[in-house]
């Protein structure tokens, strides 16, 4: 088979078998990611402690591990796929300066940040919940700072939940600009890539430490706002891919030269 014969080249059979694998854990980790919030999480406000606690011993617990794997899957096969583009002779700083090199800095970056959210916060304290509720059935009570750890893993699911939707898409949209090679220079006084970073970085990093209760803790306005409904999280995960798109993006595509 003619793909197969170069395995490293920027278009041969190890990109093409990184890709399929990276689809197939990435399917897998959000398609877990959205079972969690919009179908087990409203469930549970419906369900008494020993029910709660079989759903959570037989399913939630097992279902966790495949989401922490794909995730490792996901990032992994993720890294081969950008290890096998080798783009401009492995100078990939300069790959970074390109549309496309930026989509997928953006996308990669914000699904970093769901991996550690996931590793981090949203297993360890699952796992927490989840004695609380067999210790509450038992008869033994609660587990101290159970509802502390109740609250830290909704606020870690529903960011994850928001930041997936411009993360998808700037994993999407990269594709898309593959005939677009040039990369941005900078003018004097002007750093367009500079300033396209700066407003991803502010306002991911306002999400992601309002998540964590870093910024006043996990009741302040803006994580009511962003995080204390479903509906508001996909709303404003809605309104993140634009401010991001439009306001971080096309910062770049619009006003930066380009220079190849």
């Amino acid at each position: 088979m003619e793909i197969l014969r170069d395995w490293f080249g920027p278009n041969g059979a190890g990109q093409l078998f990184a890709r399929w694998a990276h689809y197939l854990a990435g399917t897998a980790w959000i398609g877990l990611l959205y079972y969690f919030n919009f179908i087990q999480a409203p469930a549970f406000t419906r369900l008494g402690d020993a029910t709660r606690a079989d759903v959570l011993r037989e399913i939630s617990l097992p279902a966790m591990w495949w989401r922490r794997w794909s995730a490792v899957a996901t990032v992994a096969t993720g890294l081969f796929i950008f290890w096998f583009q080798d783009p401009y002779d492995s100078d990939y700083l300069t790959y970074l300066s390109t549309p496309r090199g930026t989509a997928v800095a953006f996308g990669s970056l914000l699904g970093l940040i769901m991996f550690g959210n996931v590793w981090l916060v949203i297993a360890p304290n699952l796992r927490l919940v989840a004695e609380s509720v067999e210790s509450s059935v038992s008869g033994r009570g609660p587990l101290p700072h159970a509802g502390h750890a109740a609250k830290r893993l909704a606020r870690a699911e529903r960011c994850n939940t928001l930041l997936s939707i411009p993360m998808l898409w700037f994993m999407a949209a990269a594709p898309h600009f593959a005939d677009s090679l040039c990369h941005f220079t900078t003018q004097p006084g002007r750093d367009y890539i500079g300033s396209a970073w700066a407003i991803f970085i502010i306002i991911v990093g306002l999400v992601e430490l309002s998540a964590l209760g870093q910024i006043g803790g996990y009741d302040t306005l803006t994580t009511r706002i962003l995080l204390d409904s479903r509906r508001r999280t996909v709303f404003w995960g809605v309104v993140v891919w634009a401010l991001l798109w439009v306001g971080a993006f096309e910062i770049v595509f619009g006003n930066a030269p380009g220079a190849c």
